[in-house]
């Protein structure tokens, strides 16, 4: 299986402000990209088709900030980690609730949600909490 990733290695370090820690070997950064991308896959999955094959620029950034605050949290345990990451996943919460849209280059809503499919109408139930059988 071919593991698309929504950001690079570089850009993570870049926006961590660790473009030049050779301590800081690169497959810790890539499990910060995996956890990133995973929350975004488990937070979106019933809205969007993830994992995203063309990825949109909305959820580049947003892999970017979680891994590389991620990242700075796990270092320094600092606060201001601490609520940068609150913040990105307020965002992430907007766009599980659909208060705010993924597009494509086009301007295209990704979403493949529907809404509640199951209103049956003014159809009489066939059954009620109270009956035995």
């Amino acid at each position: 299986m071919t593991t698309i990733n929504y950001a690079t290695i570089e850009d993570i370090r870049m926006k961590a402000g660790f473009e030049k820690a050779t301590n800081l070997a690169d497959r810790h950064v890539q499990a910060a990209r995996r956890e990133a991308q995973a929350e975004i896959d488990a937070a979106l999955g019933t809205r969007y088709t993830v994992p995203f094959v063309l990825v949109p620029e909305k959820i580049r950034t947003l892999t970017i900030k979680l891994a590389a605050y991620s990242l700075k949290y796990d270092a320094y345990g600092d606060v201001g980690s601490q609520k940068a990451l609150e913040a990105l996943r307020l965002q992430l919460q907007a766009l599980v609730n659909g208060d705010t849209a993924i597009t494509d280059d086009a301007g295209i809503n990704l979403s493949t949600y529907e809404g509640v499919t199951s209103y049956f109408g003014e159809e009489p139930r066939a059954f009620t909490i109270g009956q035995k059988f």
